[in-house]
């Protein structure tokens, strides 16, 4: 089983939460190391490669958007939806309020 792990490198103390329960049952993640640069075609092959996605999604207010998150985290999302990844997402409670047509249906 190889598992994606979608998360915000900024997030420490959430990723530290998640990341001990998933070593603990010895789940093996993948993610994406983190760049200036998309690769679209770097993500696209993760999902194909995987069996699973992980998404941890909290809030990054903006400006524009108190209830905002992750360009990054949203496209890998959109990306796993395409290649019909099964999907475990963790979303802020906010984020998924105010962005409902962003996640799947059992969100």
């Amino acid at each position: 089983m190889q598992v994606y792990f979608s998360h915000s490198y900024r997030d420490v103390a959430i990723n530290s939460y998640f990341l001990k329960h998933f070593v603990l049952e010895e789940i093996p993640l993948q993610a994406d190391q983190k760049t200036d640069v998309w690769s679209v075609a770097k993500l696209e092959r993760y999902m194909i490669e995987t069996t699973g996605f992980l998404s941890i999604i909290p809030r990054r207010q903006s400006d524009t958007d108190a209830a905002g998150y992750s360009a990054y985290i949203g496209h890998e999302l959109n990306l796993a939806r395409r290649a019909r990844v099964p999907r475990l997402l963790f979303v802020d409670q906010l984020v998924f309020e105010r962005h409902p047509l962003d996640f799947p249906e059992d969100a």
